[in-house]
């Protein structure tokens, strides 16, 4: 029986993220338009589950490949719009600034984040640290959405910073804190200890001091960043910043040293 080689491989693995994204976009649009779900949950669903794909990246053996699916999706985002081949899920998504501008804006910010990260770590010297964009990704995909929610929901103390013209709440951004903590910690396990492959191991102890690095990071700029373009700043400032103060700061963590 014949090995299968890396190119092939790559292409399984890019094959399944792409049908993976295209589910988690059809099943949202399905429930959206059988009105089992509001656009509000539809978008969602996407925003908590779709960028999940990106995991792929360090098992490709050509990791700019997964380049392919992330600019697909940022291009898709752009154009998608109430007049064109996009319509069915700028109709189950769309939030009301979004219609007027005639493009999915949010969306799109959450993609070009996920391209621009996944280029960065997609350079041979880079991929082995993988797990700092991936826990970013995640807390933008899930901490931002949790902490939105529980604001809105339970938050009374008030963070109020006039000019990003959003309010934010202790509540939120505790809850912010801790389950970018969580996921963080789950993205650098996953990565750096339970499937590490090409990716740099690392020991739990330094998994719990960067995960709570992490977490901090993407909190305090979660905080300062006006909603509108948190997708964006979150994820990239999260992770760039824990990256640059893991290497001054802890370089035999990830394996760097002198």
């Amino acid at each position: 029986m014949a090995e299968i080689t890396p190119l092939q491989l790559d292409i399984i693995l890019l094959s399944g993220a792409f049908l993976y994204v295209l589910l988690v976009i059809g099943v949202s649009i399905m429930l959206k338009r059988g009105n089992i779900i509001t656009s509000h949950s539809a978008r969602k669903i996407v925003h908590l589950f779709a960028g999940f794909a990106v995991f792929i990246v360090p098992y490709l053996s050509l990791p700019f490949l997964a380049l392919i699916i992330s600019i697909s999706v940022l291009i898709f985002t752009r154009f998608a719009g109430p007049k064109n081949i996009g319509k069915p899920v700028f109709e189950a998504i769309a939030e009301k600034d979004e219609q007027e501008k005639g493009y999915l804006s949010g969306p799109f910010s959450y993609a070009l984040a996920i391209n621009i990260l996944v280029f960065i770590f997609s350079f041979p010297s880079a991929v082995r640290y993988f797990y700092f964009p991936a826990s970013s990704i995640m807390v933008m995909m899930i901490s931002d959405t949790a902490a939105a929610w529980v604001g809105r929901k339970w938050g009374k103390h008030y963070i109020n910073l006039k000019y990003t013209k959003t309010i934010r709440t202790i509540e939120g951004s505790t809850t912010m804190f801790i389950s970018a903590f969580l996921l963080s910690f789950f993205g650098f396990s996953f990565f750096g200890q339970w499937f590490p492959d090409n990716v740099q191991e690392m020991e739990y102890f330094w998994i719990t001091i960067l995960s709570l690095l992490m977490a901090a990071n993407s909190t305090v700029v979660e905080i300062f960043s006006p909603s509108n373009i948190d997708d964006l700043t979150v994820p990239i400032t999260g992770c760039l910043l824990t990256f640059g103060l893991t290497v001054l700061l802890f370089p035999g963590s990830i394996g760097l040293y002198g």
